[in-house]
C-alpha cells in the first residue's frame, strides 16, 4: 500500500496558503472497490436497521454535510453512509480497529473491544488469503442479470389421481424445465400459504387454487438448469428432509420438525465446541437428536461431529436448547427455502410411516437470464454463473464462498447506502475466540457415532430379506429394489479408495484416521443415497426391529472380536460383568480386554467400561470407566 500512502503524505506537504485541493489517484482505488464488491453477506443474514427501529434513513455525508442527520454520535439513528471507502475490511461488519486499539487503551467495554479485535483479525486473514490464491479478484466484477419465476399451480386440473405432467413447469423462467419423481397430487388448497416474498416484489393477483401433496416416502424435483430456491412453502404432520443439490452433491439441506425445543435446525449456522481443543467453531447442523447434534464443520474437519446440545449456540450466543421455544404446530405452512446457492435437484423424503402426506404451496426460485447463443448446430443453455467472494456470516465470521449470480448478496458498500445490518453480533469473547486452526496432534480420541454406522448399515439390510423366521422391513411406496441397491451401489463404490494413487489413499488414512469417521462423512453429506437414509432412519425407529434387541446382553456372557488402530489388528474381549435397567433401557457394565500381537511379545490391557444400549439403531457405545485399570501396559 505504499503509493496510497504516498498520495495522503503529498497532500499534507501542500503550503498552507493554498487555495485548491491536490488529489493524486494511488492507482488502488479500483482494486479497493473491486475487492469491496466481492466482501458479501447473504439476503437471509441481514436487516434493514432503520426500519426496524423506526429511525431516520442513512444520509450521506458527501451531500448533507455536517447536519446529517444520522451521525454515529447521534444515538438512536441509523449509522451514516461514509463518503470515503472504510478500509478494505468493512468497520460497519468486523467493527472499526481504530476505535478498537482507543477503547482498548482506555480499558473501556472489554468484552466488545475484545470481540472487535477478534472478528477484525479474522477477517484480515481471510481477506489476506483471498487476495493470495484468486488474482482474478482484480477483474472488473459484472453481476449477471437474474430472472425469477413461480411454478403456477391454480391451472392444474385436480383429481384424484396424478392431474399433472411429470414435466410440469408452468412458471418457471424461460429456459427453466422441472422434472417430477414420487407419488404427486393435485388437491384444492384450503389455506393458501403466505407469500413470503411479498415485500421484494408485487403483490400475487391471485391465490394458487390448488397444492401438491407428496403421498409417498421419496420425492423429488430436477431443474434443467440451476436455479435459486426463494420460496419452498411446505406442510404436513410428520417429518420432512429437504436436501437441494447440484451435479449430485449436497449444496443445503433443511427439515421440518413436528416438535422442536431447539432453536437451530437442520441446516443452521451455530458455534459448537469441538472436542479437540474445547474451543468453538462455526458448523452447520446436518442432522439434530435427542441430546445433541451432527455437525458439519465450516473448515470441513471430519472430526468430533456429534456435539451436545448445551454445546451449541446461535452465532449470537443464544443457546440452541430452550424449552420457552415451546412446540411448533405442525399443520403450519413453513418456508424451507435457502436462498444463497444454486442447486438442480430439489429431494424429499419422509421418515415417518403413517403419514398422511405433504403439502407443496409454492415454488418460487431465480436465474441466470437465458439468453440463447446460436451457432453453427446448437442452442448452448448458460450455466449457472458463479464468483469466488468473501462471505460474512453472522457473528461475523468471514469465509470464501463460490455464490451463484441468481441468489441475493449485499455487498459491503450496499450494506452501507441501504442502511442493512448483520442479524447479531455475538460480543462475547469467548464465543468469537478464533485463535488457531484446531490441530489433532496428541488428539487419541475417536469419536463415533452411535446414530449411523457400518455394522448398523448391514443389519439394516438384512432385515430388508424377507423368509428367514423373522420380521422384515417393508419398503414405504414409492421405494423399489432397484432404488435401493442402486444406492448400495453407490456408496460402497464412493467408500472404495482403492483405485486412487497410493499418495492419495494416504491422504485419506491421515485425515480421518478411522473406517468408521470415513464411513459417517461420506453417509452424512458426501452422497446422495436417499433410499438408505430413509430405510435407515425407519429400521432405527421400528418398534418391532428395536424389540429384536431385548435381554441381547446377560451377565457372565464374553463377546470376542477385534478392531483396527495405529498399532494394527488388535484382538479384544468384552465380557459382562453387570447389567442393570435405567429408564426402561439396559445399562452395560464390562471388562474389556485387548491384546496386541508382536513379533517380540504379546501386549494385553484390562479395564472396565459401561454404556446404555440403545434399541433405536441397536447401538451399545462403551465408555472407559475412570481409574478401573485391571492390567494396564506400559505407556498406556
Amino acid at each position: 500500500m505504499a503509493a496510497f500512502v504516498l498520495s495522503v503524505t503529498l497532500t499534507s506537504i501542500l503550503p498552507r496558503t493554498g487555495k485548491a485541493a491536490l488529489s493524486i489517484s494511488s492507482g488502488y482505488e479500483t482494486f479497493l472497490t473491486q475487492i469491496r464488491n466481492r466482501i458479501v453477506c447473504a439476503e437471509d443474514d441481514v436487516f434493514d436497521e432503520a426500519a426496524q427501529h423506526a429511525w431516520a434513513q442513512p444520509c450521506d455525508s458527501m451531500k448533507d454535510g455536517p447536519f446529517c442527520r444520522g451521525l454515529p454520535e447521534m444515538g438512536e439513528t441509523a449509522r451514516h453512509r461514509p463518503f470515503t471507502l472504510d478500509s478494505i475490511v468493512p468497520q460497519h461488519l468486523f467493527g472499526d480497529p481504530r476505535a478498537t486499539m482507543e477503547l482498548a487503551a482506555s480499558n473501556v467495554v472489554k468484552s466488545a473491544v475484545d470481540a472487535d479485535t477478534s472478528a477484525n483479525k479474522q477477517a484480515t486473514l481471510v481477506l489476506n488469503k483471498f487476495l493470495e490464491d484468486f488474482s482474478k479478484v482484480k477483474e472488473v466484477y459484472v453481476k449477471s442479470v437474474g430472472v425469477e419465476g413461480r411454478l403456477d399451480f391454480s391451472r392444474l386440473p385436480m383429481g384424484g389421481s396424478l392431474g399433472f405432467s411429470r414435466s410440469f413447469s408452468l412458471g418457471l423462467p424461460s429456459g427453466v424445465s422441472a422434472t417430477w419423481t414420487g407419488s404427486w397430487q393435485v388437491i384444492p388448497a384450503e389455506q393458501p400459504p403466505p407469500d413470503t416474498l411479498a415485500p421484494k416484489r408485487r403483490a400475487r393477483k391471485f391465490h394458487p387454487r390448488a397444492v401438491l401433496r407428496l403421498n409417498g416416502a421419496l420425492g423429488s424435483i430436477r431443474f434443467s438448469r440451476p436455479v435459486v430456491v426463494r420460496s419452498l412453502q411446505v406442510q404436513g404432520d410428520s417429518r420432512l428432509w429437504v436436501r437441494g443439490r447440484q451435479s449430485g452433491g449436497e449444496v443445503w439441506r433443511h427439515a421440518y420438525q413436528q416438535s422442536e425445543l431447539q432453536v437451530c435446525g437442520t441446516g443452521d449456522l451455530v458455534l459448537g465446541r469441538w472436542e479437540g481443543d474445547g474451543q468453538l467453531y462455526y458448523a452447520r447442523i446436518l442432522m439434530p437428536h435427542e441430546a445433541g447434534a451432527t455437525l458439519w464443520w465450516i473448515d470441513r474437519d471430519p472430526s468430533h461431529r456429534l456435539v451436545a446440545w448445551e454445546h451449541l449456540t446461535t452465532p449470537a450466543g443464544r443457546p440452541c436448547l430452550s424449552e420457552a421455544s415451546g412446540l411448533r404446530r405442525a399443520t403450519a405452512w413453513r418456508d424451507l427455502a435457502r436462498r444463497s446457492k444454486a442447486v438442480d435437484e430439489i429431494s424429499f423424503m419422509v421418515p415417518d410411516r403413517g403419514s398422511s402426506g405433504w403439502l407443496l404451496g409454492e415454488l418460487h426460485v431465480a436465474t441466470i437470464r437465458w439468453r440463447p447463443e446460436v451457432d453453427e448446430e446448437t442452442v448452448r443453455l448458460p450455466s449457472d454463473t458463479l464468483s469466488r467472494v468473501v462471505q460474512v456470516l453472522p457473528g461475523p465470521f468471514a469465509t470464501i464462498e463460490d455464490v451463484s449470480h441468481a441468489a441475493l448478496y449485499y455487498n459491503a458498500d450496499d450494506m452501507l447506502e441501504q442502511g442493512l445490518r448483520l442479524n447479531s453480533f455475538a460480543r462475547r469473547q469467548e464465543l468469537l475466540e478464533q485463535g488457531p486452526r484446531k490441530s489433532q496432534k496428541g488428539d487419541s480420541y475417536v469419536q463415533l457415532n452411535a446414530f449411523r454406522s457400518v455394522e448398523g448399515l448391514k443389519q439394516m439390510l438384512r432385515a430388508l430379506m424377507p423368509g428367514l423366521s423373522r420380521p422384515y422391513l417393508q419398503l414405504p411406496a414409492p421405494l423399489t429394489h432397484a432404488r435401493v441397491l442402486a444406492d448400495l451401489d453407490h456408496l460402497v463404490t464412493t467408500l472404495d479408495v482403492s483405485h486412487l494413487q497410493p499418495e492419495d489413499q494416504e491422504k485419506v488414512v491421515k485425515r480421518y484416521g478411522h473406517f468408521e469417521v470415513f464411513f459417517v462423512d461420506i453417509w452424512d453429506w458426501r452422497t446422495a443415497i436417499d433410499s438408505l437414509q430413509l430405510l435407515y432412519e425407519l429400521w432405527r425407529e421400528d418398534r418391532v426391529m428395536q424389540k429384536e434387541v431385548d435381554g441381547v446382553f446377560k451377565q457372565g456372557q464374553s463377546w470376542q472380536g477385534s478392531y483396527f488402530c495405529t498399532q494394527g489388528r488388535t484382538q479384544f474381549s468384552l465380557d459382562i460383568t453387570e447389567v442393570t435397567s435405567v429408564g426402561g433401557k439396559d445399562q452395560i457394565r464390562a471388562d474389556l480386554t485387548f491384546t496386541i500381537v508382536k513379533k517380540d511379545k504379546n501386549v494385553t490391557g484390562i479395564y472396565e467400561v459401561s454404556g446404555i444400549l440403545e434399541p433405536a439403531g441397536r447401538s451399545l457405545v462403551m465408555e472407559p470407566i475412570p481409574d478401573s485399570w485391571k492390567a494396564q501396559p506400559k505407556n498406556f
